[in-house]
């Protein structure tokens, strides 16, 4: 651990404090103590932040108990998952069409989107609730259905001659990075196209996906058969400071 009341880094997070109405920073926990969570708290206060995200490598067993005992509620506890370009990676050929999604598809999206609210941190921490992360989910695509570079937040769909099957949220900097992935029509096997684009996408960079919540079992079973492996967890908390 750190040394006794050494500063944890923090920022605010302008899009989140607009979006909610409530202003918002993100803090970097690792190597927290009693005395630097305490120091942390009276900066975002002085500097009127009302609520804290933060996260800290789980490899210190010790840590998760610090920090909770500081107030903060822990609300999942993630994984990245990750696929290097020279794995033995097979994906199923399904014959869809993949290309970049715009706000026009998002009406047909609506539905997949909201799916994954209920495992959203935002529909753990009471101070939120289901209805605030739909509309954080809805938000997020939207966005990237706005993206107009890779670097950005953007959006990819598969379709055939039903229509959309199934859809992926991405972006390449500072790496390349599935961060959502839905399907529209279950069963269909869309979502291996859209892996496999993102893997040629990545070209000689690994291709990472999630962050995913331990508890959404079946997320993982999807991204294991697409080839990825856990490469890296983190605990992500929330602090109220009002």
């Amino acid at each position: 651990m750190a040394a006794s009341g050494a500063p944890l880094a923090w920022e605010r997070l302008d899009w989140d404090s607009e979006f909610f109405g409530v202003s918002i920073g993100k803090a970097d926990l690792d190597g927290a103590t009693p005395e630097s969570l305490a120091t942390l708290d009276a900066e975002a206060r002085a500097a009127g932040i009302q609520c804290l995200y933060g996260l800290h490598d789980p490899t210190d067993p010790l840590l998760s108990g610090v920090v909770q005992a500081g107030g903060w509620l822990l609300v999942e506890m993630l994984s990245r998952f990750q696929i290097d370009p020279d794995d033995p990676v097979h994906l199923d050929d399904t014959g869809c069409t993949v290309r970049r999604g715009t706000p026009e598809d998002l009406p047909a999206l609506r539905a997949s989107v909201l799916t994954m609210a209920p495992w959203s941190r935002y529909a753990v921490d009471p101070h939120f609730g289901v209805e605030a992360a739909e509309r954080m989910h809805l938000a997020w695509v939207d966005r990237a259905s706005r993206g107009t570079t890779d670097s950005e937040h953007h959006l990819l769909v598969a379709e055939d001659d039903t229509g959309l099957l199934a859809f992926i949220t991405r972006r390449r900097s500072p790496a390349p990075i599935i961060e959502t992935i839905g399907t529209v029509a279950p069963g269909a096997g869309a979502a291996h196209a859209l892996v496999e684009h993102s893997r040629r996408w990545a070209g000689d960079e690994a291709l990472s996906a999630g962050w995913a919540p331990a508890r959404n079992v079946s997320c993982f079973r999807s991204f294991a058969r697409f080839g990825f492996r856990v490469a890296e967890v983190r605990y992500q908390y929330h602090r109220w400071l009002t």
